[in-house]
């Protein structure tokens, strides 16, 4: 991932673009927006809570802020960062948001964007069809849910089905992950 950030880095300095403040959409925007303030000599960092994901692949009608916020970014540079733009709802709300603390100029990068979101960022660093990307700050949370919609009522669950299925279905290979998954869905009560 931390190629994907370079490569925004590099498309945001070719743009000449200087952004006072980087906004990063928690939750999958953080890594990405700390790799950016490190590349771009950025020091001024601020989150920007949007829930749209409920469960892997399933969103809530629509995106909403979790924590209302008041900034100060009049007359500001900002550059709003997340891991992807899916459907694009979350940065469309991210920057309306934004918009009404009055800053000079608001630009958008993301490490994928999807050929169907209806929000194009002015940075990308990767186009992407249809699939589903496991990031590495995601990995449990995204493991877990294929987990629930593979696995029957009362069905038991160890760290050889967790491999197992999860291969054969999603042709995901976890086994340097399964144990870790395993107990973290126990100790959730998911199985």
């Amino acid at each position: 991932m931390y190629s994907l950030a370079k490569e925004l880095a590099k498309q945001i300095k070719k743009d000449k673009y200087k952004p006072d403040i980087l906004i990063g959409l928690a939750r999958g925007g953080l890594v990405p927006t700390m790799h950016l303030s490190d590349l771009l000599g950025v020091s001024d960092v601020i989150t920007l809570r949007i829930e749209h994901y409920a469960t892997m692949g399933e969103t809530y009608d629509e995106p909403r802020i979790k924590y209302e916020t008041l900034y100060d970014l009049k007359g500001m540079n900002v550059l709003v960062i997340d891991d992807c733009s899916d459907s694009g709802k979350s940065l469309e709300l991210a920057m309306q948001k934004i918009k009404e603390f009055n800053p000079k100029e608001i630009k958008v990068a993301t490490l994928h964007v999807r050929e169907t979101s209806r929000f194009k960022p002015h940075y990308s660093a990767e186009s992407m069809d249809d699939y589903w990307i496991i990031f590495p700050w995601n990995t449990i949370e995204d493991i877990l849910n294929l987990i629930e919609k593979k696995k029957s009522h009362g069905e038991k669950v160890d760290i050889e089905w967790i491999k197992k299925t999860l291969q054969e279905n999603f042709d995901v290979d976890v086994s340097d992950v399964a144990e870790e998954v395993y107990e973290i869905g126990k100790e959730r009560n998911l199985f």
